[in-house]
């Protein structure tokens, strides 16, 4: 569990704590980023942007996609920093 008000976190970029904003703990996180990737890949793959071989499907999978990195970038970051109680 991260403790937001403690000074570890305060110090924290800005891009971690926009990424773990609605995120407390490790294993949810862990499982939330995990279905955003699934989710992602599952409705790409069933044209849920329209033809998968088309721009703008791609293009939108892709912006899906690096949001989901960008959780898990900021959670990896989190982990390697002892943030995690």
């Amino acid at each position: 569990m991260i403790d937001k008000n403690s000074n570890e976190w305060q110090s924290v970029p800005l891009w971690v704590s926009i990424g773990l904003l609605g995120f407390k703990e490790k294993k949810s996180t862990i499982i939330t980023v995990a279905m955003l990737f699934l989710c992602g890949i599952l409705f790409y793959a069933n044209s849920g942007w329209g033809s998968p071989t088309s721009l703008s499907a791609f293009a939108w999978f892709g912006a899906y996609i690096g949001v989901t990195g960008w959780f898990a970038l900021a959670a990896i970051w989190a982990t390697q920093k002892g943030l995690w109680k």
